[in-house]
């Protein structure tokens, strides 16, 4: 193995013309002094100024010689040559070497970075004996052992040195300065075939080391162990790792300290492995770094991009890279008049796509974001997308109940007043029977009732009693009686059980025998002569179902009726329509489809082998539940079945369809509720509590709720989409529950014990206040006006 002093080439071969390479020197202040062995400093704590020169010839240097206080001060860019030999003038084996006295040390460095290329050894020699003629001759006489050592344990070089690296570690980042990838598996370095590794770059391929090793890995001169550096691949298949990002601080005392610690804490971690695509990125940004040393700036070599930013330390003259800070998006008031703000019309259509919680929260930031949030259209885009009904089937199916969206096409609504009763009577719902929900009973039919439908308007009921009833919904009171001469009903009936205070709120009593009652019976040209079972209408017809077989359509405005329906052979249990077909089912286990306009018979559809108890109607599919525990899917543009859903072992009395054609109810003699998904037939979910007979089913998509009444008494409601029980209202009649259906406010259910009950939840409930109408319900309402009853408050005092 070579020692440091033994000859060398007295001739280094010229570096190429055509690619500059970056050299790495030291200044000339720290050359006065030499470091301090005792105290090693980290080479990834050094930071070595850089110049790039393309010279035009090499400095004699030495083979495989480091000096011992140059040695933790190297260059760590692999493509760059060393000049720490211009300290040494050229010897021959017959010449002894001759140590460089400390006082021409400078000049001679001077001299040489003045020439600002490299020189032979002529030119070198002549340049240092043109600033000092003396220099040569104490250089040719001076062993160089002892100028080292005498560097090396000056006092002044090492208090120049350590405070040179308090400012570097005080002052400047610490990044990574090697411009090859960082990273190999396993070893050191990879040799090759002949035990050593190739050159890695152009300046080693000389070959004037021993050691094969790029100079940055190899261990320095005096001192043991190798580098801690990660060393540089010899295979561009292997990945790379980045260098860690450094953590900057542009101001000086404890943030820079700060920030040096986070730094060497990041980079004691373990990167993530890159592609050789993304470390050849990464090299090419860490050598744009390159440009903004003070060496390469005095070399007259821009490799500073313009796209990073520079801090210049003042003390140290060194320039520090700073990454690009992601910085916040810029925020624009694009409300309040400015140079930045948009038609009214524009911001108010982008407050419409905010939800409630967002408003309130924007019309907190200033005065004219509240002016705008205040908007009566906003509220209203707010209240549809909570709240909209949203048609899925053409045509569309019949509204039962009310909206609750206010009066149509009206332009002055107050959006946000309704969004907040809406909100409040949401809350209702979910109160449970104790807070919510006011009982009004209405007295007048003279046995059960089976069937019922209303709207905002009226309420029209069929019964036992062979006769059809409509009341009005908002004073209570019966207003037609529609059966034949034979049925006229007598006084009567009795007084019933009603529920205790508070959910009790109003009892009508029966006008049967009365002057009123006889008054309001009508007997039209044709009637039912048995029970009414099922009925459903809608703006222009209302029709009817009976035990007489039979089904008649009625003028939907003077209740007269326009044609009987004949077809069943046995009693029509339940109707539905919409603007194409009437659709009817029987005892005689049949359904049959009637056409809208023409009212004559279509077709009829087979395959249950029970009574079909129950059908429900949504565009072109119809779905039915029977006696036989079957729930069927049927297309009735081609008369067909579709699906079956799964069996159950006792039968099903009534059915629902949502709305938007996804989901099927279905519930019967097992007491449970069923939940089928449309798309897979699979049973999804079960509503469970009933203790009997779920007699009837009612499904409100547009408000998620599900409505089921019992023959234990019960009535009560679930989450559509949860299957959680939210209200009950246990035993409010005294016998069987036969049919139920809700809206947004009300639920109207019909009893065997003749009554009909209506629990509104837009009544208040308890104290002082109970029984009047909750602020702003009144504006849920789709009508202008109404006969509602007004009740008159007495004031005690006075």
């Amino acid at each position: 193995m070579q020692q440091p002093f033994d000859t060398y080439s007295a001739s280094r071969p010229r570096l190429p013309e055509a690619r500059p390479h970056t050299v790495h020197s030291l200044p000339s202040y720290l050359l006065d002094g030499g470091a301090d062995e005792d105290y090693p400093v980290r080479q990834e704590d050094t930071h070595t100024p850089r110049a790039s020169v393309a010279g035009r010839g090499a400095m004699p240097q030495p083979s495989n010689y480091v000096p011992p206080h140059l040695a933790h001060v190297l260059s760590r860019d692999d493509t760059a040559a060393d000049i720490n030999s211009i300290l040494y003038a050229p010897t021959t084996k017959s010449q002894p070497t001759q140590p460089v006295s400390n006082e021409n040390t400078a000049p001679s460095f001077t001299a040489h970075t003045a020439a600002g290329s490299f020189m032979n050894e002529d030119e070198a020699l002549s340049q240092q004996t043109r600033h000092d003629p003396f220099a040569a001759e104490s250089s040719m006489g001076q062993p160089r052992q002892q100028q080292s050592l005498s560097r090396r344990f000056s006092r002044t070089t090492k208090e120049k040195f350590s405070d040179f690296k308090d400012t570097v570690n005080r002052r400047a980042p610490r990044m990574r300065r090697a411009s090859t990838p960082q990273n190999v598996e396993g070893h050191a370095y990879a040799p090759s075939n002949n035990g050593h590794a190739p050159p890695l770059s152009p300046s080693k391929r000389v070959g004037r080391y021993a050691d094969p090793r790029a100079k940055k890995f190899r261990a320095p001169w005096g001192t043991t162990g190798d580098r801690k550096d990660t060393p540089a691949p010899y295979n561009q298949k292997l990945a790379a790792r980045p260098a860690p990002q450094p953590i900057w601080s542009t101001s000086g005392g404890d943030g820079a300290r700060q920030s040096a610690a986070a730094y060497r804490y990041q980079s004691s971690n373990m990167q993530p492995w890159q592609t050789p695509k993304e470390a050849h990125e990464d090299l090419q940004q860490r050598r744009g770094r390159v440009g903004s040393l003070s060496s390469a700036a005095d070399s007259g070599a821009d490799l500073h991009s313009e796209y990073q930013d520079s801090v210049r330390d003042s003390e140290d003259d060194v320039d520090m890279d700073i990454e690009p800070v992601a910085r916040e998006p810029l925020r624009i008031d694009f409300v309040t008049p400015s140079s930045y703000s948009l038609p009214r019309e524009i911001c108010l259509q982008v407050f419409e796509y905010l939800d409630t919680p967002e408003l309130g929260r924007a019309e907190q930031t200033c005065k004219s974001w509240k002016n705008i949030c205040g908007e009566q259209s906003v509220w209203r885009t707010a209240y549809l997308r909570n709240w909209g009904r949203r048609i899925h089937t053409d045509p569309a199916p019949i509204l039962v109940g009310g909206a609750g969206v206010g009066r149509p096409n009206k332009p002055d609504q107050r959006w946000r007043e309704m969004y907040k009763a809406r909100v409040e009577l949401e809350r209702n719902w979910r109160r449970g029977a104790g807070p919510a929900g006011k009982a009004i009973y209405l007295s007048g039919h003279t046995d059960s009732v089976y069937c019922v439908q209303f709207d905002e308007e009226k309420i029209i009921t069929g019964s036992r009693d062979r006769t059809i009833r409509v009341w009005d919904i908002n004073t209570y009171q019966c207003i037609r009686v529609i059966g034949g001469p034979n049925v006229r009903p007598t006084l009567g009936p009795k007084i019933l059980r009603t529920v205790d205070y508070p959910s009790f709120h109003l009892a009508t009593a029966s006008v049967n025998g009365t002057a009123y009652g006889d008054n309001i019976y009508h007997v039209p040209r044709e009637w039912h002569d048995a029970s009414i079972l099922c009925l459903q209408y809608d703006e222009e017809i209302l029709v009817t179902g009976s035990s007489d077989s039979d089904l008649l359509v009625w003028d939907i405005k003077t209740y007269q009726p326009i044609k009987r329906l004949k077809r069943h052979t046995g009693g029509v249990l339940d109707v539905a329509l919409d603007g194409k077909h009437i659709i009817s089912c029987s005892k005689d286990s049949r359904i049959i489809v009637w056409d809208r306009k023409t009212l004559e018979y279509r077709g009829e559809l087979t395959g249950h082998r029970g009574p079909v108890n129950a059908v429900q109607l949504r565009g072109k599919y119809l779905v039915s539940a029977s006696g036989d525990g079957i729930a069927r899917m049927w297309d009735i543009e081609e008369m067909k079945l579709v699906k079956e859903f799964g069996q159950k072992e006792r039968g099903l009395a009534a059915v629902e369809f949502a709305e938007d054609m996804k989901h099927v109810l279905a519930g019967g003699n097992d007491n449970i509720t069923y939940k089928f998904e449309v798309a897979t037939g699979r049973e999804v979910m079960q509503y469970t509590g009933h203790s009997q007979l779920v007699r009837s089913l009612w499904l409100d998509s547009a408000n998620k709720r599900v409505v089921s009444g019992s023959y234990d008494l019960d009535l009560r409601v679930y989450d559509f989409e949860t299957g959680e029980e939210i209200w009950r209202a246990e035993e409010w009649t005294t016998s069987w529950m036969l049919a139920a259906k809700s809206d947004y406010r009300r639920i109207v259910a019909t009893s065997q014990d003749g009554r009909v009950l209506v629990v509104d939840f837009g009544l208040k409930k308890g104290g002082f206040e109970d029984g009047d109408p909750q602020d702003g319900v009144d504006l849920l309402r789709g009508i202008e006006n109404t006969n509602a009853i007004e009740w008159r408050r007495i004031s005690w005092g006075g």
